[in-house]
């Protein structure tokens, strides 16, 4: 992490055992904030609510609900009544009973509340997952009651939005209790604010009394971003970001507040430089994430579209979105809109503009390409509603087609990608220059006509008990990859820290192959090599040659979708029926010194084993297989294509079979 990490922590840690924090931004009563602004008699009209910061095209809204399926309609109506009976979707997933307005303090899973103390001597942990608290104060309910304000589905939106302001306010008092405890969660909740804020600034719930409210919460969460943005950009990723973001867009809110030149100068001047830093000459992003990367999009994207009408220039920001887009465009399933789920997922997804399942990424593709100026890339559907949120309707006129190379190298933001007819193959390729979350070097996802068939397991809770509080499914065991029977890809040192960090090296690529070396030994596996080999009819061939110091066993791990279908006699080819056909693993090697041993899991009951988490907080069942192989120089393959497929092993050759297709593998040709 560098010496200088390690400095700031240490001397960070001093100051929090000291209360330096404490003392730098004490309880006040909300009141005091007026002063920020001038005389607390000053009238607020003139100088905020008449400019609420995000312009949106509502004349292209309206014709955009006009084309929508009635189902969407029916979406939006449903989920802001579950809103306002008291439920809310935690984390774009399972609905969870909050109330309305929302519990801020109990933790609604497991009924904990945390001290109603200054925000700096909270501890994280001891509260069940201190997400569930933090959730709805991020204010995502706003999208919601906008979306369906903008439809004429609820009359009250903007008396809603200022009840759970005006409750939020009245149960939080500045800088005291948890909502409080996270820069980068304070400034998810100004953006969503600046959002409602916008929409409902001309309505009459908006009242003057109510708008100076207002503008003393946004004060106070600018004066509490800015008092410790030093330990957000210590993590070098997107709370750093989003703190910037969130200053900047505060200091153009907020003219009138006597640090608002400070906010755009210091906001504007740590977006550029993290962006440099953060963002790679690929488009890869540090946070090795594909949810942090639609995160670190959505932010820097609002950010510039906020400040774009004061002038300020922010061209980093510009070049770095450019290329965070083509990365994200490169790794992105052309039928289905989503992308692999790789490193840690915890649930963000901060601008709700649409529909769209959360894991579909075609509405920051649309929104970030519409803020840049460039033509959208998918043709127009439910995914296009946010470009008009962010005021950028004209960009709907212009649209380029999808357009992705057969085979891309990523080297910087580690993926290696290759697409074939309707199916895509992702290899993870790390070379972290920041840390790592997930420990998944050459972990390949496979995708097949809009469906991830050979998938990564995700990301279930960053604190839970027993036997989750380790954070399984970050490591090796819970990739497509091979581990050793004990051991990993790296020590884990810490909850997000993984020691060394892995990394792989590419050794070779041609347009229908890729074959890559994991760096370094791995317990009793000192070489490991993976090839991928694309074939004719969307089939793909994973070629694994593990060199071991000694003979000693070690273990190939696959996951695969959660469909109903049936195994051979042996275990070691399972076939799934998918409402587009059947589609089929099979796994064969050679060079072992005892017969391999394959188990399948679909949801173990007591262990972490067959389980994925399609979303933050919730666990679905998939297929994971777990070969056991033990030898001193030993060749793995697995087929994975549509219909039924075989793969045999003979004296100096593979024959593999699928479907209508037949090939041998020569057992030394990929070495």
């Amino acid at each position: 992490m560098g010496v200088r990490w390690v400095g700031y922590r240490v001397r960070r840690s001093i100051e929090h055992r000291l209360g330096v924090l404490e003392r730098r931004l004490p309880r006040a009563t909300w009141e005091s904030f007026r002063l920020r602004a001038g005389s607390p008699a000053r009238s607020f009209r003139p100088a905020f609510r008449t400019r609420p910061p995000l312009h949106f095209d509502r004349d292209a809204l309206h014709v955009l609900f006009q084309n929508e399926p009635e189902s969407s309609r029916d979406a939006v109506h449903r989920q802001v009544t579950e809103l306002l009976s008291g439920k809310q979707q935690f984390y774009s997933g399972r609905l969870t009973e909050v109330s309305w307005p929302p519990e801020w303090h109990r933790n609604v899973i497991d009924g904990s509340h945390p001290p109603q103390s200054h925000f700096s001597i909270i501890p994280t942990l001891g509260f069940g997952d201190i997400k569930d608290i933090w959730e709805p104060g991020r204010f995502g309910f706003v999208f919601p009651l906008v979306r369906a304000f903008a439809r004429n589905l609820c009359e009250d939106a903007a008396e809603q939005f200022w009840i759970a302001v005006e409750d939020f306010m009245a149960c939080n008092p500045a800088f005291v209790g948890p909502q409080w405890m996270c820069g980068q969660e304070v400034a998810f909740r100004v953006f969503a604010l600046t959002v409602g804020w916008s929409v409902f600034a001309d309505e009459a719930a908006s009242s003057d009394s109510r708008a100076e409210k207002l503008w003393c919460l946004l004060a106070a969460s600018g004066e509490r971003i800015a008092a410790d943005i030093g330990y957000a950009l210590s993590q070098k990723n997107n709370h750093g970001l989003s703190e910037a973001a969130g200053l900047l867009v505060l200091g153009v809110l907020l003219p009138e507040h006597r640090d608002a030149r400070q906010w755009i100068e210091l906001g504007s001047r740590l977006l550029n430089s993290q962006v440099d830093e953060l963002i790679y000459s690929d488009g890869g992003f540090s946070q090795h994430s594909a949810n942090y990367h639609r995160v670190m999009l959505q932010v820097l994207t609002f950010a510039l579209t906020i400040v774009e009408p004061y002038g300020i220039k922010l061209p980093a920001v510009q070049g770095g979105l450019r290329r965070g887009l083509k990365f994200l465009q490169s790794i992105q399933d052309q039928l289905s809109g989503q992308v692999p789920r790789y490193g840690h997922d915890d649930g963000a997804l901060v601008f709700q503009w649409s529909g769209c399942a959360y894991d579909d990424f075609r509405p920051v593709i649309q929104e970030t390409a519409a803020v840049l100026g460039e033509s959208l890339p998918w043709p127009a559907g439910v995914w296009d509603e946010g470009v008009c949120w962010l005021g950028r309707a004209s960009a709907l006129a212009a649209r380029q087609g999808l357009h992705s190379e057969a085979a891309v190298i990523l080297p910087h933001g580690g993926f290696a990608v290759f697409r074939k007819e309707d199916s895509m193959a992702c290899l993870r390729l790390p070379d972290p220059q920041h840390r790592p979350g997930h420990l998944d070097a050459l972990h390949t996802d496979i995708w097949w006509k809009g469906i991830n068939m050979a998938i990564d397991a995700g990301t279930f809770r960053y604190n839970h008990g027993v036997p989750w509080d380790t954070l399984p499914l970050a490591r090796g065991p819970a990739h497509n990859v091979v581990t050793p029977t004990s051991g990993d890809q790296a020590e884990s040192v810490g909850r997000f820290l993984f020691v060394p960090w892995p990394k792989a090296r590419l050794r070779r690529s041609d347009p229908d192959f890729v074959q890559a070396e994991f760096c370094g030994p791995m317990g009793s596996i000192q070489h490991w090599v993976r090839s991928l080999i694309g074939l004719d009819g969307n089939a793909w061939c994973v070629v694994d040659q593990v060199t071991l110091d000694r003979e000693s066993s070690f273990q190939l791990h696959w996951h695969i979708a959660s469909f109903p279908g049936h195994l051979s006699n042996d275990g070691f080819t399972r076939t799934l029926h998918t409402s587009a056909g059947d589609y089929s693993i099979a796994i064969a090697a050679c060079d072992t010194t005892e017969e391999p041993m394959v188990e399948w899991y679909h949801g173990e009951r007591e262990g972490t084993r067959g389980w994925f988490a399609p979303r933050y907080g919730v666990l679905e069942p998939c297929h994971e297989a777990v070969v056991t192989l033990r030898g001193v120089r030993v060749t793995c393959v697995t087929l994975l294509a549509p219909g039924t497929v075989s793969v045999e092993s003979g004296e100096a050759f593979w024959k593999l079979n699928w479907s209508d297709h037949q090939t041998t593998l020569p057992h030394a040709a990929v070495i």
